[in-house]
């Protein structure tokens, strides 16, 4: 996996789902575009001997930033949520009430 995510960029995707009494009231992708630097075999061996990854969606943890060259979009989405568009549409939700 993190020798066909070297050097190349690919796409996270979150969907979201913002449920009130078994009603969708809100429904979102957010996509984060993530470059990775050019990984060796070595890097890439000591990486997954740490043990970090192997809990990973997709086998890399992007707060383990030496592998990242550059993040477009929201850190948070790759990490797991989308936080800050979550708040956004929570308030813009509870405005409308």
């Amino acid at each position: 996996m993190l020798k066909s995510l070297s050097n190349r960029s690919h796409d996270v995707h979150t969907g979201v789902a913002i449920v009130y009494n078994n009603n969708v009231v809100r429904s979102f992708v957010v996509t984060t575009s993530v470059k990775f630097i050019d990984l060796d075999d070595v890097s890439i061996a000591e990486y997954v001997s740490s043990g970090s990854p192997l809990d990973k969606a997709g086998g890399y943890g992007v707060q383990d930033l030496f592998m990242v060259e550059s993040i477009h979009g929201d850190w948070a989405n790759v990490v797991g949520m989308p936080i800050s568009r979550v708040l956004l549409e929570l308030r813009d939700i509870v405005s409308r009430t």
